[in-house]
């Protein structure tokens, strides 16, 4: 192999390798921003589970009642959980995986197994 080919060789090689640290940096860089997203929506999750608690408490001890604030606090905790479950769907996208259909256990899409229960992966 003379020089100019093993030097276009090795170009050819460094350009895919390149292009494939882009393509995981990308991916990298997209996951840690659902993950962030994630951790947000469940920090304000708990915070209204936290309100409803409190007002139930008060309710009971006689310092408050019942209002229809918590119909309102529960809409908004069904929001909180639906865009958790899109942003977790959106993450395993990234992530090029998908829940197994028997056990719920996350695998990669192109599993021909799930590792945990041993169910084919469709």
């Amino acid at each position: 192999m003379s020089n100019l080919e093993f030097l276009n060789v090795m170009k050819e090689k460094l350009s895919v390798a390149g292009e494939k640290v882009v393509k995981k940096s990308g991916q990298l860089v997209d996951s840690t921003k659902l993950h962030y997203q994630i951790s947000t929506e469940e920090g304000e999750l708990k915070k209204k589970y936290e309100r409803i608690g409190k007002m139930v408490y008060q309710a009971k001890c006689g310092e408050g009642e019942l209002s229809d604030e918590i119909n309102t606090i529960c809409d908004d905790i069904a929001l909180s959980l639906e865009k958790i479950g899109e942003l977790k769907q959106r993450l395993q996208v990234v992530k090029n995986k998908k829940n197994c259909p028997h056990c719920g256990e996350e695998i990669a899409q192109d599993t021909p197994y799930c590792a945990a229960c041993g169910c084919k992966n469709e």
